[in-house]
């Protein structure tokens, strides 16, 4: 029961990201609300604060796994920080949709985010897992299931943005303009993947594809990475990065464990403007 569930979390998951970018198909992007996330929350911080601003202090992905799990490269870590926590990141995250989904309930409450349908998908799947199992064994399905979704999810999409490549800040001061900026800030595992062996990667592996033109349906990546890597020909000053997914989730608990650039700066957009 409980893999069969986290497997189609999964795939929801990786759906409902690829429809919250798009307006025109808002209301499927509520897939997300099944599995524990907030659409209405997404369109704000993963749409206008992550994709704006990738991997400076104003992405909400910046904070968004601390105290456990340390982005920041200029940050100092504590021991636990340093030592500890980056080799439960598996463990660490299995709680990340819990998590998401009691903050947003919090803000909600406390009258900062929007209510939607979406909201009651969650205590409705409780309900109905404790109405066929009983009340323990319905409520530990519904924690592994949204758990093991979470592991995932967020260790593919923590790996995006967490190579060393990504926290380069003297190349993400050089950045001619945000296009620029983004390249610098995302990492790909296997982008030359078709649209359907791509689903191990909830089709995140396309990713600075997707962050360079987030609002395209994702079914087009596979094309639109042609185009990308033709392009880069032409400006081999512009760094690329594809590393495979053992080498790139080492990078990233490196990451976690030490600053890659203790006491530095970190801008919002490059040097030369946009």
């Amino acid at each position: 029961m409980v893999i069969p569930f986290a497997f189609t979390g999964g795939i929801v998951g990786g759906f409902g990201h690829n429809w919250v970018h798009q307006p025109k198909y808002r209301k499927y992007a509520y897939c997300l609300d099944l599995i524990g996330f907030s659409s209405e929350g997404w369109i704000r911080e993963h749409n206008l604060q992550h994709h704006m601003y990738t991997n400076t202090p104003l992405d909400n992905h910046f904070l968004g796994t601390e105290p456990f799990l340390v982005c920041d490269p200029t940050k100092a870590r504590w021991w636990v920080q340093q030592y500890i926590f980056p080799t439960l990141t598996p463990v660490l995250i299995f709680f990340g949709a819990w998590v998401n989904n009691i903050a947003h309930t919090v803000q909600l409450l406390l009258g900062n985010e929007n209510f939607s349908i979406g909201k009651l998908f969650t205590p409705l799947e409780i309900w109905i897992l404790v109405q066929l199992w009983g009340f323990q064994r319905g409520l530990g399905l519904m924690i592994c299931s949204y758990g093991l979704t979470s592991v995932w999810y967020f260790t593919i999409a923590l790996m995006n943005h967490n190579s060393e490549h990504c926290w380069d800040l003297q190349a993400k001061r050089e950045a001619v303009d945000w296009g620029h900026s983004q390249l610098n800030a995302s990492a790909d595992m296997e982008p030359g993947l078709s649209f359907y062996g791509s689903w191990k990667y909830l089709w995140l592996n396309f990713h600075t594809i997707h962050h360079l033109f987030p609002n395209t349906d994702m079914s087009k990546h596979p094309g639109m990475q042609k185009v990308l890597l033709e392009t880069l020909k032409e400006f081999p000053e512009v760094k690329y990065e594809v590393i495979p997914f053992g080498g790139l989730y080492n990078e990233m608990v490196k990451t976690f464990s030490e600053p890659r650039h203790p006491m530095d700066t970190i801008r919002l957009f490059p040097q030369n403007g946009l």
